[in-house]
């Protein structure tokens, strides 16, 4: 991953921290998992090992890919929602995408992260 890559994906997980972003681990040993994101520093990421313990794993932002969810997979509900959201100030529109788990910086197509699950982020 190139540098300008790393500072796009630490931007993108940043403003997603508090709404529980999904992350993709790949990892040489243990092969690909699924973490949720709890901190972001220069260059790595710290995860949650799982929900019921609250040990930590730090890694390197190179081995992860978010979960989000393209544009087009907008259900016409949440379009309502955005038009609405759109008309407000540009904080509120950027913390509805983020809060959604939309891909607005085209970070699937450019293979920094990848398409979530229909309902990944239902729960």
């Amino acid at each position: 991953m190139e540098q300008k890559e790393k500072e796009l994906v630490i931007k993108d997980l940043c403003g997603r921290l508090p709404y529980g972003v999904v992350v993709q681990v790949n990892d040489a040993v243990r092969g690909s998992y699924d973490r949720r994101l709890v901190q972001v520093f220069c260059d790595r990421v710290s995860c949650s090992v799982n929900v019921f313990n609250p040990l930590k794993e730090c890694i390197c932002i190179d081995s992860v890919k978010p979960y989000l969810r393209p544009m087009s997979s907008m259900t016409d509900e949440e379009e309502d929602e955005y038009e609405i959201i759109i008309r407000s100030s540009l904080t509120t529109h950027i913390d509805w995408l983020n809060k959604n788990m939309f891909d607005y910086r085209g970070l699937i197509p450019k293979g920094l992260a990848l398409e979530a699950e229909d309902g990944m982020y239902n729960n």
